[in-house]
Parts: C-alpha cells; sequence; structure tokens
C-alpha cells in the first residue's frame, strides 16, 4: 500500500539570461513542455 504525495516529476529547463553574470538586469527562462516564461 503506497502513499500518494500529489507530486509528479516535470522535464523543465532553467536558462540564465543576461547580465554576463551580473545580478542587474538578470532574468531566467523556465521552460516546461507546456510554457516557457521569463522571471526578471
Amino acid at each position: 500500500m503506497g502513499r500518494e504525495t500529489g507530486r509528479s516529476a516535470v522535464d523543465a529547463t532553467l536558462t540564465f539570461l543576461g547580465a554576463a553574470g551580473e545580478v542587474t538586469g538578470s532574468a531566467f527562462l523556465v521552460e516546461v513542455p507546456q510554457a516557457r516564461f521569463l522571471v526578471d
């Protein structure tokens, strides 16, 4: 008898964009099979 956690594995890609390694002006692109979104 297993215990359900309500969680599942997700294939996701996280890409760092901008600012040549600096904090100011940087952003992250998050990609999953259903969507892409940018975190500024």
